[in-house]
């Protein structure tokens, strides 16, 4: 699922939660995660879904011989920058994360993260 919206990312050509028809719970529903997927918030008294449960970014690969592990730290670093985006990775209750990621001929490359 995570593959699926990186590469409808690249296809439109910026990150965003809504990408190739999709937003985020209808790649849920699609991949039929909706109702797997859905957890208790941090207060115990609803649960968290759709947006609440997904970052995503884009860095592009430089001619400077940037490894791919380099370029993982570098999203990672900007996610973790962000409280929303920190919020979101360190949910407690997410039990799985799947991470999809897609690198364009122009050297961009776009990362999702799902949470189970």
């Amino acid at each position: 699922m995570t593959r699926f919206h990186s590469e409808n990312t690249a296809t439109q050509g910026y990150p965003s939660h809504a990408a190739g028809g999709y937003n985020t719970g209808d790649r849920y529903e699609r991949f039929d995660l909706a109702d797997r997927c859905r957890f208790p918030d941090d207060t115990g008294t609803g649960t968290r879904g759709d947006e609440a449960i997904e970052v995503y970014g884009r860095v592009t690969v430089g001619s400077d011989g940037t490894t791919a592990d380099e370029l993982a730290a570098t999203i990672v670093s900007e996610w973790f920058d962000d409280s929303e985006s920190e919020t979101i990775l360190t949910h407690e209750n997410a039990g799985q994360l799947g991470v999809g990621t897609v690198v364009t001929d122009e050297g961009r490359v776009y990362v999702t993260v799902d949470l189970c």
